[in-house]
C-alpha cells in the first residue's frame, strides 16, 4: 500500500506542477537561475526521484526491457 501512496503523491506534485519561461540575459543570469533552482530542490524531492527511478528500473528488469508505457 505504501508504493500506491507514494505514487498518489508523486501525481499530485506533478499535477500541481507550474513550470515558467523567461529570457536569459547573459550567461551570468542563466548561471543565477541554475542556482536558484537548484537551491529549491529538497530532499523529498530528491528521494521521490530516486524511488521513481528505481520503480521505472523494477519495470524493465520484470520486462527484460520490452516497452511498457507508464503513466
Amino acid at each position: 500500500m505504501a508504493e500506491l501512496d507514494y505514487r498518489m503523491d508523486i501525481l499530485r506534485v506533478t499535477k500541481g506542477a507550474k513550470v515558467y519561461s523567461r529570457d536569459i540575459r547573459d550567461v551570468e543570469d542563466l548561471r543565477s537561475s541554475i542556482t536558484v533552482a537548484i537551491v529549491t530542490v529538497t530532499t523529498q524531492m530528491l528521494q521521490w526521484t530516486w524511488l521513481e527511478l528505481d520503480y521505472r528500473m523494477d519495470i524493465l528488469r520484470a520486462t527484460k526491457g520490452d516497452h511498457v508505457e507508464v503513466h
